[in-house]
């Protein structure tokens, strides 16, 4: 990562042999409310996946898209979220659809595909004692 006029520049570097969850992990890194799911299905912005149709995350990036070389994805927080899921699918072959936190549930980007990433990881919070009833595991959600 790099600082430029106060932005954090984050390049995924992405490669066929790359895991889901190492993907997940790196962004995380970055946007500490923010998660990234993979689909079998695309979507449109404004639109939601299916969690049947989720990816698991022990699967590389070459298994679940259609990646046959390495490539780099730069974001930083004025990054669109159409935009960043829209790389994930032209650049990589990955359906990727971005989560925000909300307590103990992560929520699609639905109806916020339009916002930057910062926007929407400052929109995201830690549970509180009033979530801490559902557990996370349970707590996906398909709509926002």
């Amino acid at each position: 990562m790099y600082i430029c006029e106060k932005i954090t520049i984050m390049d995924l570097h992405i490669t066929p042999e790359i895991s889901l969850e190492q993907i997940k992990t790196e962004f995380r890194k970055r946007f500490k409310n923010l998660d990234i799911a993979f689909f079998s299905e695309p979507h449109a912005p404004g639109e939601g996946s299916e969690n049947v149709n989720r990816i698991p995350e022990q699967l590389s990036a070459g298994d679940a898209g259609d990646i046959r070389k390495k490539g780099t994805l730069t974001l930083n927080g004025l990054s669109i979220t159409a935009d960043v899921e829209k790389g994930f699918r032209e650049q990589f072959g990955l359906n990727a659809q971005i989560l925000r936190k909300s307590g103990n549930v992560w929520l699609q980007s639905i109806t916020s595909d339009h916002k930057t990433l910062a926007e929407l990881n400052s929109m995201g919070h830690e549970p509180t004692i009033e979530d801490a009833a559902l557990p996370e595991e349970d707590a996906f959600r398909e709509q926002e």
